[in-house]
């Protein structure tokens, strides 16, 4: 951390999702940041596995599986930070780089920003890490708590869709809204669509999976922030439904951090909310 105790991460939009230039082997690559995601990943398609640590099992949005490797990274420069000891999953991206277009060298996941307090600006295209002793909490207003489960990378906050609370995970890696296929008939009987369509869903695991999606209102998060409607997609999401007191309804990305300056708190389990 810089002697200032934060350092501002300037980035430009791949799509929807937050995109940096990290200087990796010596070459500077595009790295996506995606808080959703428990650790690094790296692009199978430019790196080879003869040094692989072990094969793990990972599920996507969509809740299908793969197997993939595990490997250890060479430090990577990102602005004044250096990541250093990051264990990767080491994942075909092919799907993401095509739908936006970019080559895409890997995402920085939580394991390179759980230890700052981290304040999302969509408006000025910057992320700041700050050191959390030195976090100026105050200056950001009323601070709310966040809840967790057995998903640590995953925040997860109370979101208010026509009267009905759910529990949604924080993921700046989240082109767009997700909610569990099972709230779909519910949010169906209490009018709170405005369209509906088909829609194909991208994550890290995989790519296309049809699903069905739509303009839910009124939303409102800690009636804090309330907005008259937002997109949401719906897919099976059981494989993130946790073990412990809170279980996930749904994943918020770029449709929530696009519209208020965010302050998220890894250490201190809470959030604050600036509206643009």
């Amino acid at each position: 951390m810089s002697g200032s105790q934060q350092i501002k991460l300037p980035f430009m939009f791949v799509g929807k999702l937050p995109s940096f230039q990290i200087e990796m082997d010596g070459h500077t690559e595009c790295f996506i940041l995606d808080s959703g995601a428990p650790q690094m990943v790296i692009n199978s398609k430019y790196e080879t596995c003869t040094d692989a640590l072990q094969s793990v099992k990972i599920a996507g949005a969509g809740g299908d599986t793969k197997e993939v490797f595990l490997k250890n990274v060479p430090p990577l420069l990102w602005g004044e930070l250096t990541l250093q000891n990051q264990t990767a999953l080491v994942l075909d991206l092919s799907h993401m780089e095509e739908k936006l277009n970019v080559r895409i060298r890997g995402l920085i996941g939580y394991t390179a920003i759980k230890d700052y307090d981290i304040l999302y600006d969509y408006a000025q295209r910057t992320v700041t890490l700050i050191n959390p002793q030195a976090s100026k909490t105050n200056e950001m207003g009323t601070s709310y708590p966040l809840l967790f489960s057995a998903h640590p990378h995953i925040p997860i906050i109370p979101v208010s869709i026509k009267g009905a609370v759910y529990h949604m995970g924080i993921d700046c890696g989240a082109e767009g809204n997700l909610l569990d296929a099972r709230c779909r008939e519910p949010l169906h009987n209490a009018g709170a669509f405005m369209f509906e369509e088909d829609t194909a869903l991208t994550d890290i695991a995989q790519a296309g999976a049809a699903v069905k999606s739509g303009a839910l209102g009124p939303v409102s998060i800690y009636e804090k922030l309330c907005f008259d409607s937002m997109l949401f997609a719906f897919s099976d999401l059981s494989h993130l439904k946790a073990q412990g007191d809170v279980e996930l309804d749904g994943i918020i990305g770029y449709e929530m951090l696009s519209r208020a300056k965010t302050l998220l708190s890894y250490a201190r389990r809470e959030i604050f909310f600036a509206k643009y």
